[in-house]
């Protein structure tokens, strides 16, 4: 990944174009992992937020991403600073999850979305699933995304294994 994946990655592209096409006036980037995409959103550093568990990311953060997006490997300290900048309510949040929601069940991936929402409020969510029957990939979220009543966007298999979804949440 160091070399970078990007652009031999059509999902990530599409992604940024759609993020880029929502016009937020603040991104989250949920498991941004090396921040390619938050790197690359044309939107303002202090208003593009990356979150990671993977605290090996702080080295790769400081040599390459500080100025161009915020990262933290603590979801508190994370939290604390996407509320402390006061979007207007009515503003456009929007907030990728991507490349990882196959890792959590499905009353994990809810959980996770009711806690954003109460602290954020409204936003749009971007997030992939893939459908496959591997132990790699191992929970689909195909039905639950697909069938919501909020759902604003969807591209079905973008690279031939994972599908898009843009949906409103809140």
């Amino acid at each position: 990944h160091l070399q970078g994946t990007f652009y031999c990655r059509n999902y990530k592209m599409l992604s940024l174009q759609i993020i880029n096409d929502l016009k937020p006036k603040l991104y989250i980037d949920l498991g941004c992992g090396l921040g390619e995409i938050l790197s690359k959103v044309k939107l303002n550093p202090d208003y593009k937020l990356g979150y990671d568990i993977d605290s090996r990311l702080q080295e790769y953060y400081k040599k390459f991403g500080k100025n161009k997006y915020k990262f933290f490997t603590d979801e508190t300290l994370f939290l604390k600073y996407a509320t402390s900048i006061n979007i207007p309510k009515g503003d456009l949040i929007v907030i990728s999850m991507l490349n990882f929601a196959h890792k959590i069940k499905q009353k994990d991936l809810i959980k996770t979305l009711e806690k954003y929402e109460s602290r954020l409020g409204k936003f749009i969510l971007l997030i992939d699933n893939i459908k496959n029957d591997s132990k790699v990939y191992k929970y689909d979220h195909h039905d639950l995304l697909y069938n919501n009543y909020r759902l604003i966007k969807y591209i079905h298999k973008v690279d031939q294994l994972r599908s898009l979804f843009c949906l409103e949440i809140g």
